[in-house]
């Protein structure tokens, strides 16, 4: 199935981006020699409502489709 360009694409680029960011603060989190965690632990919340919306997007973008296909076949 080929997204590119559509609003699961950008839903899904969202959703990867926000992992990547995830793994980045954890790493953070995770250095010995980091004495300040209060960046990486208020950006591990920040990405994981970022992955959480654009899940929501995707899923709405899916049904939407679900709904034009039903109104067509």
């Amino acid at each position: 199935m080929n997204i590119s360009g559509s609003a699961q694409a950008n839903a899904y680029m969202g959703m990867q981006k926000g992992f990547d960011s995830l793994a980045n603060n954890a790493k953070q989190i995770a250095d010995p020699n980091n004495s300040d965690l209060t960046k990486p632990l208020i950006g591990q919340m920040m990405d994981k409502t970022q992955v959480e919306v654009n899940a929501k997007s995707f899923k709405n973008a899916d049904d939407r489709i679900g709904t034009l296909l039903d109104l067509f076949a």
